[in-house]
C-alpha cells in the first residue's frame, strides 16, 4: 500500500456540493473523502463538486402519477442548482486530461430554477398540469420513514433539505472556486422526465439512499 501511495501523483475525486460544510447535513459525509485525499503530500488531487442531479427528481415520478403532484418541503419560490451526468463527465474528462496542480476544487452546475419552474417544466413536457404542493419538515421526515428509511438517514436528510431554502448559504462557496455552467437544461431534462413517465418499469430512478 505504502508503494502505490508513493507512485500515485495525480487523483480526480467526483465529490458533492456541501463537502465543505457542516450544515449540509447528509452531503457532509463526503468531506470525509475530501479530507483524506488533501492529506496526501505531493499528490495533485481535483475535486469535483457537482450540484443537485437531475436523476435524483426521478424520485418524483410515483407521485406525478398517482397525484399529478410533486412533494417538497422546500417552497416553490427557492432557486436550486441542478446537473446532469453528461455535463459532470465533460468536466472530469478535462481534469483527468490535465489534472491541475495542487488541491483543487471546481463545481458544476447545468441550471438554475425553482420549484415553479420545475413543476411548469414538466407540465409542458407531460401534456398535464403538475403542481408543487409544500409539506413540512416534519412530513418529510414521516415520509422517509413510512418509507423504511432509517432515523440515523432521516436526521441528515433533512437538514441537508433545510440548507437547501437557504440558497445563498447553499451556494456560497461557488462565488469562490471555478463553477462550470454545462448545456443540459431544464426543458431537456423536462423531456428526459416526460419519456421516464412514459417508460414503465424501464424508467430511470433516483439512486440516493432514501430511494428504493
Amino acid at each position: 500500500m505504502r508503494l502505490w501511495l508513493q507512485r500515485l501523483k495525480k487523483v480526480v475525486n467526483l465529490s458533492s456540493i456541501g463537502a465543505q460544510d457542516d450544515l449540509s447535513g447528509s452531503l457532509y459525509a463526503y468531506h470525509f473523502i475530501e479530507d483524506a485525499l488533501s492529506s496526501l503530500s505531493g499528490v495533485d488531487v481535483a475535486f469535483v463538486r457537482p450540484t443537485g442531479f437531475y436523476n435524483n427528481l426521478y424520485g418524483n415520478l410515483a407521485s406525478v402519477k398517482a397525484d399529478h403532484a410533486i412533494y417538497s418541503n422546500v417552497p416553490a419560490d427557492i432557486s436550486r442548482k441542478y446537473v446532469d451526468p453528461e455535463d459532470i463527465a465533460h468536466v472530469v474528462y478535462d481534469v483527468i486530461s490535465q489534472t491541475p496542480v495542487g488541491k483543487t476544487v471546481r463545481y458544476v452546475v447545468s441550471d438554475t430554477f425553482d420549484g415553479q419552474q420545475l413543476v411548469d417544466a414538466l407540465s409542458n413536457a407531460l401534456g398535464f398540469d403538475v403542481k408543487l404542493i409544500e409539506i413540512t419538515d416534519e412530513q418529510y421526515a414521516d415520509a422517509l420513514r413510512n418509507n423504511g428509511v432509517p432515523e440515523s438517514i432521516v436526521v441528515p436528510f433533512v437538514k441537508s433539505s433545510q440548507l437547501q431554502k437557504q440558497p445563498a448559504e447553499m451556494y456560497a462557496d461557488l462565488a469562490h472556486q471555478p463553477v462550470h455552467e454545462g448545456h443540459v437544461k431544464l426543458a431537456d431534462f423536462a423531456l428526459k422526465f416526460a419519456a421516464a413517465y412514459h417508460a414503465g418499469d424501464d424508467a430511470p430512478k433516483a439512486h440516493t439512499i432514501v430511494n428504493k
